[in-house]
């Protein structure tokens, strides 16, 4: 057998088949099984565990070889190490934790008793089998004719003799038995050695990283726990959601390999740090709250999220809080001149009409005459302050319906701000003090609003986030922007574009990836540091640009059109790159980028240490 596809097909021709545990019907989220033993180290403080623990199980596992006594238990193992006996149920919990199911094999399990095959499980293990049949119940495998455990029978696959066993209490030629196992030694070699027909499962992690550039790239800078944690968790996850949402493209990937991992860094970082401050309530912004406050639901049950609007044009003509004090560039602004659109400027104006009920009449000579200061200005300048109140008071009476007290610890999230303005209506509304969270906070223009009581994710000029944009478009919610609150509901444009269309697809499509990979991450306990996660996202930037150019064209296109933007979708774009080497060794590379209108000149030493970034425009 030598592809899925072709044991798929081959499994009527056999009447048993019988399946590996690890790593084939049930899956880790770890590149190496005895990564377990350094979680615990990690999480318990205990120093020195590892290494014991692998020691001892080394040492037990050559006692029965020896022995001829089949396999050590957990508890035996434990004995070697009695320093260390309370972190038994500890490991244990946490393997229970880490361990779910592959619906690749479990299709396959499923397919050979619908057929009216018989299977049975075969393998070598520590554990309880009390532990490993619930863990199989728990993800779908029962009903076995036959479960062969090496902790049990005393003795192993790894020799050869459980799968004697197995002939002997099955009864059938071993000709008419398939064994689908992981490992090549114990499920291939010595399963044909006994007259099996074996298939070679490749491992889910060990597949991801030779079929991943970005993976080996990540591991090849630090291959540190945290990282290989990182690569494995992700790995799983995907091949979970592929096999559920049979097969991938380029937007699944992104949603995999990309925001599954911005969503979760940036949603447990506002959790963490939320707890830290007693924050109870949680603000999401929209639009850019939407998917943030799925993640957040699944990492903190225990902290009630809002999802609320913040119009800029209601904080704008509520607060009237400009650059220049004119009333004409007041208007300016509020109408919508910044976005540069006639359209925003149009349904502007007819809310103050809808409000005034026809008091100035706004003809296409009133609206040229009303943004270059004439007589409609001064007409609606003598309404400005009734106008204010009117806003003032709807959005008052929106944000009431949410019950917020003096007691409550209220939170903000967003996901950039140049000028703090959700954050600055909302505080004006609510009567507890509101701290903020950005997924990117720009230090390059701080003029205008110096972020108190806020904090960041990710800080630094554009060119160090220059995804801030690609992230906000498919974090967005799936609904047109909002104009203005009023009588208790938001207003949104009239006008949605075949782009925002498509946008509103991917964004669903993302939204379901991003909650069930966090859902996973969550369970699994992974933690990612904020240097770990900017090497992430470069790397896989950067692989799904080169792998995906063509398919994500027509995101850039809709990004660019539908949120007014000049970046590009992902971070980096390499057009060019030049490698300075010295007896084979790269000393110097330099890559030309595009992004957006602009382009950079990259050097780094030894192929990753920056040096120099320059920009260059075209």
């Amino acid at each position: 057998m030598n592809s899925l596809f072709a044991l798929k097909n081959a499994i009527d021709r056999f009447d048993v088949i019988s399946f590996d545990v690890f790593d084939t019907l049930l899956l880790r989220p770890l590149m190496d099984p005895a990564d377990v033993f350094e979680i615990v180290e990690e999480q318990s403080g205990e120093k020195g565990f590892a290494c014991a623990r692998k020691t001892a199980g080394w040492n037990s596992l050559q006692t029965v070889l020896q022995a001829d006594s089949g396999e050590r238990s957990l508890d035996e193992i434990y004995s070697l190490i009695p320093r260390y006996a309370h972190l038994r149920d500890v490991e244990l919990a946490l393997e229970d934790r880490l361990l779910v199911g592959n619906p690749e094999t479990i299709a396959l399990y499923n397919e050979a008793k619908r057929i009216g095959k018989k299977v049975v499980i075969v393998s070598d293990m520590y554990l309880s089998g009390e532990f490993i049949r619930k863990k199989l119940r728990d993800v779908g495998v029962d009903s076995w004719d036959g479960f062969f455990l090496s902790s049990e029978r005393k003795c192993r696959k790894d020799t050869g003799d459980l799968f004697e066993a197995m002939l002997k209490e099955m009864d059938v030629d071993a000709s008419r038995i398939l064994h689908i196992g992981d490992t090549e030694t114990s499920d291939f070699m010595r399963a044909q050695e006994k007259g099996l027909v074996s298939y070679l499962y490749p491992r889910v992690v060990n597949r991801a990283i030779e079929e991943s550039g970005a993976y080996r790239r990540f591991l090849g800078r630090k291959p540190t726990l945290s990282r290989r944690r990182l690569v494995a968790a992700v790995a799983v996850a995907r091949h979970i959601g592929f096999c559920q949402r049979d097969g991938s493209d380029a937007l699944t990937d992104v949603g995999y390999q990309l925001l599954s991992v911005i969503g979760f860094a940036y949603a447990k970082f506002i959790c963490d740090d939320a707890r830290r401050r007693n924050i109870n309530k949680l603000l999401l912004v929209a639009r850019d709250g939407y998917v943030l406050e799925g993640l957040i639901k699944e990492l903190a049950p225990d902290i009630r999220t809002y999802y609320v609007y913040a119009p800029r044009r209601d904080y704008l003509i509520a607060f009237q809080n400009f650059t220049d004090n004119s009333y004409v560039a007041r208007w300016r602004l509020w109408l919508g001149k910044e976005r540069r659109t006639f359209q925003h400027r149009k349904i502007a104006l007819d809310l103050l009409k809808e409000w005034m009920g026809g008091a100035v009449a706004w003809k296409d000579e009133s609206e040229r005459d009303f943004l270059a200061g004439g007589k409609a200005a001064e007409d609606l300048q003598a309404n400005l302050d009734a106008f204010t109140a009117y806003v003032k008071n709807e959005y008052s009476r929106y944000i009431a319906e949410f019950g917020f007290s003096e007691a409550d610890r209220v939170g903000l999230v967003d996901m950039t701000s140049v000028r703090g303005t959700a954050h600055r209506l909302l505080q004006s509304f609510l009567p507890t003090r509101i701290h903020a969270y950005y997924y990117f906070r720009n230090t390059g223009r701080q003029g205008d609003w110096m972020f108190p009581d806020s904090t960041p994710f990710i800080e630094g000029d554009t060119s160090f986030c220059i995804d801030s944009g690609f992230v906000e478009y498919f974090f967005s919610a799936p609904t047109p922007s909002v104009m203005c609150v009023r009588n208790g509901k938001p207003v949104f444009e009239s006008n949605v574009s075949f782009y925002d269309q498509y946008k509103f697809g991917c964004v669903e499509l993302t939204r379901k990836i991003a909650v069930d990979c966090v859902r996973l991450f969550s369970k699994w306990g992974l933690s990612i540091t904020l240097a770990d996660f900017v090497d992430w996202k470069e790397c896989q930037c950067e692989a799904i640009a080169t792998k995906y150019s063509s398919e994500l064209s027509f995101v850039r296109e809709s990004f660019g059109i539908a949120n007014q933007r000049n970046f590009q979708p992902l971070k980096t774009l390499v057009r060019h790159s030049l490698n300075l080497r010295v007896f084979g060794r790269v000393l110097l590379t330099a890559k030309v980028s595009v992004i957006g209108l602009k382009r950079y000149v990259t050097f780094r030493a030894l192929g990753r240490i920056p040096v120099l970034k320059l920009r260059i425009w075209r």
